[in-house]
């Protein structure tokens, strides 16, 4: 089950980044739910490894970017991440969306207010508006109606 959980970060890599499809595919946008992301910036930091300093001694072609330019192209789904304020200031946080994962066993439904609280409270209120609502809507092209 562990390696079910670290399958987004590996493919990502191997065939989005290294494998050219987000350089030939330059407006296509994945969404990596169900993973949280207190991993990304250790991902990246390994990216940025196999990238710069492993790859060019074992011949791996590096990106067209830097690797993390490629961030643009993801967005990042947050349930309840409770290491989320350890790595916020490494995500581009105009990519990172909530959600409750309801009506899924594991979901914080009718308590998805205080987990919100809990997982962001360490960042303003027009972030965590962002994060809970407005990012969704920008990725799925939903008008929302003004405040």
């Amino acid at each position: 089950y562990l390696d079910l959980m670290a399958e987004a970060g590996q493919v990502v890599a191997n065939e989005f980044i290294f494998g050219g499809i987000f350089d030939r595919f330059p407006r296509l946008n994945l969404f990596l739910v169900e993973y949280e992301a207190s991993w990304v910036p250790h991902w990246l930091y390994r990216c940025e490894q196999v990238a710069y300093d492993f790859g060019p001694n074992l011949g791996v072609v590096p990106p067209e970017k830097a690797i993390r330019e490629y961030l643009q192209q993801l967005y990042i789904g947050v349930i309840d991440d409770p290491l989320i304020r350890s790595v916020t200031s490494e995500l581009d946080l105009e990519r990172l969306l909530w959600g409750s994962d309801y009506p899924h066993v594991r979901n914080t439904h009718l308590r998805s207010h205080q987990v919100v609280e809990e997982t962001f409270g360490h960042l303003d209120a027009a972030t965590i508006d962002n994060i809970a609502i407005n990012n969704a809507a920008k990725l799925f092209k939903i008008n929302m109606p003004a405040a």
